[in-house]
């Protein structure tokens, strides 16, 4: 089976469960934004990262609307799981690395390379970056690195992106933290891929910024 199809098994899976719940239960735990439309169907709203994405519940058909843009295949499977794992407590204020969630350390190689690299090599040699991505999603947070980015994925689900400048002695560092509660809302594969969501829409952006710099 290929990726694409483990997402469209998985997401598959979660629009079954989802029709066996109590929606408006659980978009109260997840901090989400339900609508009905004259037409009698009902619109789940998810702010994701810098975009706005609607699930769509008429009857018994769940999809995500064409019309307000579709999230990617996986970050479907993200969302929905959100839903229905999400957990109505508030945030720690605490945070953890990655090796600290649940199995964390026997994922931690796949969520280096996935997230914490590309994090590290986008942002290295100019971390002062960051503050211009910051305009555009999250805040520039006060953390024990050169530079933090703090991304909010899902209402939830806070991210910091820290990074240690490169200098003629020390190559660059980037290491990724969340809330102590985020287990309690994402599995450990899901805050993989939330880790990695917020790192590439980081990247995405900064890209966009220095192409338009240069012309």
């Amino acid at each position: 089976m290929s990726r694409e199809d483990d997402y469209r098994a998985a997401r598959a899976l979660s629009i079954e469960e989802l029709k066996t719940c109590d929606i408006e239960q659980c978009c109260v735990r997840a901090k989400l934004e339900t609508k009905n439309k004259s037409t009698g169907e009902r619109q789940v709203i998810f702010p994701y990262i810098n975009q706005r994405y609607i699930l769509n519940i008429d009857g018994r058909t769940i999809s995500f609307e064409e019309d307000a843009g579709r999230p990617s295949l996986p970050e479907q499977v993200l969302m929905l799981h959100y839903l229905l794992k999400a957990k109505a407590i508030p945030f720690s204020g605490e945070m953890i690395t990655f090796r600290e969630v649940p199995s964390g350390a026997f994922y931690y190689q796949a969520f280096f390379k996935r997230a914490i690299v590309p994090l590290a090599k986008g942002f290295g040699s100019h971390p002062s970056l960051l503050d211009r991505v910051a305009d555009i999603i999250g805040e520039i947070v006060p953390f024990s690195a050169d530079r933090a980015l703090k991304i909010v994925i899902l209402p939830r689900i806070p991210v910091i992106l820290s990074i240690w400048e490169e200098d003629e002695e020390f190559p660059a560092e980037g290491n990724i933290y969340f809330d102590t509660t985020i287990s309690s809302h994402l599995s450990t594969e899901d805050i993989v891929y939330a880790g990695s969501f917020a790192v590439y829409t980081a990247l995405g952006i900064a890209r966009d910024i220095e192409q338009r710099h240069k012309n």
